[in-house]
């Protein structure tokens, strides 16, 4: 009688807290409110897969490429796009549409569309660690890192993963889970939007060579795009996907399933957030293992965030939510194999790109008391290894390396001055989004947050510009008084080392470094003096209590050498 009590505690202890998937016990997370994790522990390993963990990861990997999400309200019919680009045809009528359809776009051939879109290449089959890719396309295939195929039911259609937010490109290298600097996705919806009022179904299929089904998933995306409400951001480099998420939602009707409304279509519901400029810029992934929190503001309060993510994307693409729900409940190993990716993610050092050389040991070592002394409250403390027993025997590369970061066990919200245009804006969506039923069946919960998360830093080096908002261009400038910061620069990718970065200061160079091509292409030019995008904040850890400066010129210099170790 005792064995059989104590096996069915067994039995439900494990349908409590596990779940069995690939053969795996797989832990249940504690995703709630209240969730912690131990100092100096992480959730890298997030379900604890142990020796198979590489193997899940690369599963997500694919997803990041490829969306799994097959049942996604905006799709681009694949064959029809590329004939558009590669037509051959007499007919006038087919000629005239197709040189209307690439006058109103920026895009004139197939390879534009990545371009635009600021998706980064595959790294050669020869790289190791973080920056192997596994090539997921067929032989010959030019689509890049993000712009994978979507298994529809309809016809093959393409779309844009994770990866096209939330991969960058560092010096020729593309690092998962590095936010782009270049993402443009929201400005694609935008051309998408204007593109497809051109043309009817009928004229799609004629126009393009589509088959009954590629004209029945362009048919679908016009149905969808009636529910999608465009933010564009107002500088390159941004992501609106909360004004996107709340524009869909106000298209919708206010019921627990967001259920599609035509009245509402044509003229939207006022939710209170159209009057703030509520950018942020993609978060890196690496930082997500620390946290207990989401969002740049922390308003993700529970739940895995990889639904949160799910729900906002299929929200601005006009997912039916209720179809939705049904993917999520079939298709839990694809959730559980992006959320291992993510929390897996590792961070580029930057012994990785520059010689060890160029890192002054002493200087950083110097660096490090000053920031015990002013940063770690908020962004943690990093164990380096120069200050283990066996430093003595390690090489210099060794002696960079973080061997732990202490962060906090709950993920705090700090308001330091920083705009506050991106966390005021959330008082106006996370009720309409905490009311949906799918949220709640997912236990996902939004609050609002007054200030914004101190991340953890790791990475740090390569997740210029800086602030929530990207209004900091280096750490040279993290590091100045707010009125002496510079007000207008411009931003761009990081492709050569020279020419894209500032190695001194970290980051863009400004003034007369600046790469004069950006200059003369307005919507890289960044000026902190428009809304939302200031530039304040985030000083009184550098001031005496006095008012004072607390470091001298050098011993900021000293600072950011430390930073670049992380």
């Amino acid at each position: 009688m005792k064995f059989l009590t104590l096996l069915v505690l067994s039995l439900l202890s494990t349908s409590l807290f596990a779940v069995y998937k690939n053969n795996y016990y797989v832990p249940n997370i504690d995703w709630s409110k209240s969730s912690t994790i131990p100092l100096g522990e992480t959730r890298e390993d997030i379900f604890s897969f142990g020796s198979e963990l590489e193997k899940v990861r690369k599963r997500g990997l694919k997803h990041a490429h490829q969306y799994p999400i097959e049942i996604t309200g905006l799709v681009i019919p694949y064959r029809p796009m590329k004939n558009i680009f590669n037509l051959k045809s007499s007919n006038p009528f087919k000629i005239l549409f197709n040189q209307i359809a690439l006058a109103f776009s920026p895009i004139k051939k197939e390879e534009d569309i990545y371009k635009f879109l600021g998706l980064n290449n595959f790294n050669s089959p020869s790289d190791t660690g973080i920056y192997q890719i596994p090539f997921f396309e067929e032989p010959g295939s030019k689509r890049p890192f993000g712009a994978g195929l979507v298994n529809h039911e309809l016809a093959d259609a393409m779309n844009f993963s994770c990866a096209a937010c939330h991969s960058g490109n560092l010096f020729g290298k593309t690092v998962v889970g590095m936010p782009n600097k270049t993402p443009r996705p929201y400005q694609f919806f935008s051309l998408g939007k204007r593109l497809t009022s051109l043309a009817n179904a009928d004229m799609f299929a004629f126009n393009t060579n589509a088959t009954k089904a590629e004209k029945e998933l362009y048919k679908l995306a016009k149905y969808n795009l009636k529910a999608v409400g465009v933010t564009e951001p107002p500088v390159l480099g941004l992501d609106t996907s909360l004004p996107h998420t709340s524009n869909g939602l106000m298209r919708r009707n206010p019921d627990a399933w967001a259920t599609r409304n035509k009245k509402f279509e044509k003229r939207p519901r006022k939710s209170g957030i159209e009057k703030y400029q509520a950018s942020s810029k993609p978060m890196p992934w690496w930082n997500l293992k620390y946290k207990t929190k989401w969002l740049s503001d922390g308003s993700v309060v529970a739940g895995n965030p990889l639904y949160m993510v799910i729900l906002i994307n299929e929200i601005g693409r006009g997912t039916d939510l209720e179809v939705l729900q049904e993917w999520l409940e079939n298709n839990q190993e694809k959730v559980t194999e992006l959320t291992t990716m993510v929390f897996a993610a590792k961070a580029p050092r930057y012994t990785d790109f520059f010689d060890v050389k160029e890192i002054d040991i002493e200087k950083a070592k110097r660096g490090e008391q000053h920031f015990l002394s002013s940063c770690k409250k908020c962004h943690g403390t990093y164990i380096k290894a120069w200050s283990g027993d066996n430093a003595e025997y390690l090489d210099d590369v060794e002696k960079l390396a973080t061997t732990k970061v202490l962060y906090h066990e709950q993920t705090p919200v700090k308001d330091v001055g920083t705009d506050r245009q991106r966390w005021e804006a959330g008082q106006y969506l996370f009720k309409d989004l905490n009311s949906l039923q799918i949220t709640k069946n997912w236990g996902v919960e939004f609050a609002h947050q007054e200030g914004y998360v101190p991340p953890p830093l790791e990475g740090i080096w390569t997740r210029w510009p800086y602030f929530h908002n990207n209004s900091i261009p280096n750490l040279c400038a993290l590091m100045t008084p707010p009125h002496k910061r510079p007000k207008v620069f411009y931003v761009g990718e990081a492709k050569f080392k020279k020419r894209h970065f500032d190695q001194r200061c970290n980051g863009y160079h400004v003034g007369s470094k600046t790469p004069p091509e950006w200059k003369r292409e307005g919507y890289r030019k960044f000026d902190t003096r428009r809304p939302g995008l200031s530039n304040s904040g985030h000083y009184r850890m550098f001031q005496n209590k006095d008012g004072s400066e607390k470091f001298s010129a050098a011993q900021k210099l000293e600072l950011l050498e430390f930073l670049k170790t992380l």
